[in-house]
């Protein structure tokens, strides 16, 4: 098996005048106190204050990540592309082998 190969099954390029956030991570004992989403916001506010030519924010949440995907639709995020590995050995390495990405349009 090419872990390179099958981790390009889920790969999702970037795309330009974009904010992205990538790795918001809370620990266990203080989820549920919506600090991903203030976090994100005042993250997005900022770099958006300090960058006019920004048109839109993105970040990639695992199909299984429910409660990310919930906080970022609530922020205004929606669903831009989803990409899903036919390899399901992917599942040893990632905690899905579905991946979406989301998009937030600014201007």
């Amino acid at each position: 098996m090419n872990l390179n190969r099958v981790l390009r099954e889920v790969n999702i390029e970037i795309l330009t005048k974009t904010i992205y956030l990538t790795g918001g991570f809370v620990a266990k004992e203080f989820r549920g106190n919506r600090l991903l989403g203030t976090l994100m916001t005042e993250i997005t506010e900022r770099l958006l204050d300090e960058n006019p030519e920004v048109v839109s924010a993105c970040t990639h949440v695992f199909g299984s990540n429910i409660p990310s995907l919930k906080t970022c639709e609530k922020l205004g995020f929606v669903i831009l592309t989803t990409k899903q590995a036919i390899n399901n050995e992917i599942n040893n390495y990632l905690p899905s082998n579905v991946k979406h990405l989301l998009i937030n349009k600014y201007k």
